[in-house]
């Protein structure tokens, strides 16, 4: 073989290694990062109605504090904290969405043909008339307790049905997390109201 012969083959091989050192460069690139899913109208729907939901909640149990028992007092600061918590939460979602706080459509309208809950009447599930919060807040005694605990395990049954079809349905792993806590937390929350009521209270 030739000198020029040798040199050309060396240059060829030196060509074909950085080509391969090339190639194997990009197939070990790290792949660009993946843009976050934009909300969906269950996302934005959901995060907006809930809040409604809760600063429900946040009313009802404002109504009776310092008015009940030990026990169901401290429920209802346990109802009072989480769901404060989980309405700035959720407001913080809208906004960081560039999404309105309030909904310009129909309340329940991310959940159409998702749900039949029973209160017909009602805009959203579980959710209590001005008539009804303006009845308890007239109660005292143990016939407030006893009907507080029966809206509250209400309205929560109500919550939980929206969270379920958010958990289900959101586009955002977010959104679905937070739904199924809410679920979780708030069945618990029943559980325990409905055994005050099992053990008495309000009697």
């Amino acid at each position: 073989m030739t000198r020029v012969r040798v040199l050309l083959v060396a240059i060829a091989l030196v060509v074909a290694g950085m080509a391969v050192g090339a190639a194997g460069g990009v197939l070990l690139a790290p792949a660009p990062p993946r843009p976050p899913a934009a909300p969906s109208m269950v996302d934005i729907g959901f995060s907006q109605d809930m809040i409604v939901h809760h600063q429900q909640a946040l009313e009802l149990a404002g109504l009776v504090r310092g008015r009940l028992g030990p026990s169901a007092a401290t429920v209802a600061a346990t109802i009072e904290n989480s769901q404060q918590r989980e309405i700035g939460l959720m407001q913080g979602w809208l906004s960081a969405w560039d999404a309105p706080q309030v909904s310009d459509t129909e309340p329940m309208a991310w959940m159409a043909g998702k749900h039949d809950h029973g209160d017909a009447d009602a805009p959203m599930p579980g959710l209590l008339s001005r008539a009804e919060l303006d009845e308890l807040a007239g109660l005292s005694g143990a016939e407030l307790e006893a009907r507080f605990i029966r809206l509250m395990i209400r309205h929560h049954t109500g919550g939980v049905e929206m969270a379920t079809i958010a958990v289900r349905e959101a586009a955002l792993p977010q959104v679905r997390a937070q739904a199924r806590l809410m679920v979780a937390e708030q069945r618990k929350e029943m559980g325990v109201l409905s055994g005050l009521l099992t053990a008495g209270a309000g009697r």
